[in-house]
């Protein structure tokens, strides 16, 4: 096999690199400059931010909480190395992105925003994504493995198996801290099988308004 190995550094003026699960699903990702300075003047009122919003993340009612969350993230420090495989016998690619990033992260419940927050302040996490794509069929396949503290968004659509399921629930908001979760996803379906978990997790949609995840 033969690899190619390339590191860099991202500036704050550089585009977002989101982290965790809520990166697979999520289409409302706001980098909207007017909709950033609004949201970032709240965070420094609320949570004292030093660094503006890069961007903001939208989870409608039931992709992790009964009501709608959103998550505003100020970067501090990211990063990516990349290195990428590609087999002998060309059955498979793959690219490996190795991350590891700090930041500031603000949670809202959208439905009481000016009450309902938690401020997350020097989260530091690091995640090892593999994509793997299958050159006879072209399917893709993502395997994530991330460590530290971050915040963490399951999908009702996910599938919680090896004792998950006893720690989180899907769909759920949580906290994690010193924590490790591993996943795979299928690209094309968005569907992901979470197969490891380690580590303490707070129920976030309990502490943001009760309901204890999407389903109540």
């Amino acid at each position: 096999s033969s690899t190619i190995c390339a590191a860099a550094t991202i500036d704050r003026s550089s585009s977002e690199a989101v982290a965790g699960p809520q990166r697979r699903l999520l289409d409302d990702n706001i980098i909207d400059k007017e909709i950033l300075s609004t949201y970032s003047k709240l965070a420094t009122q609320q949570c004292n931010f030093t660094t503006p919003l890069s961007t903001l993340l939208t989870a409608k009612p039931g992709d992790s909480c009964p009501f709608s969350v959103r998550i505003g993230i100020a970067r501090l420090g990211v990063d990516i190395m990349e290195d990428i495989t590609s087999e002998e016998d060309g059955s498979n690619n793959s690219t490996t992105v190795f991350l590891e990033g700090t930041r500031d992260l603000i949670v809202w419940n959208m439905d009481n925003k000016n009450e309902a927050f938690r401020c997350f302040y020097d989260m530091t996490m690091n995640t090892t994504t593999t994509t793997t794509t299958a050159s006879n069929n072209n399917e893709e396949v993502q395997t994530v493995v991330e460590r530290g503290d971050d915040i963490m968004i399951f999908f009702p659509t996910d599938v919680l198996s090896n004792g998950v399921e006893n720690v989180v629930s899907a769909p759920g908001l949580y906290q994690m801290m010193d924590g490790m979760v591993g996943w795979s996803t299928d690209v094309a379906s968005g569907i992901s099988n979470v197969t490891k978990i380690d580590g303490e997790f707070a129920d976030l949609c309990e502490e943001l308004g009760g309901g204890g995840g999407g389903s109540g």
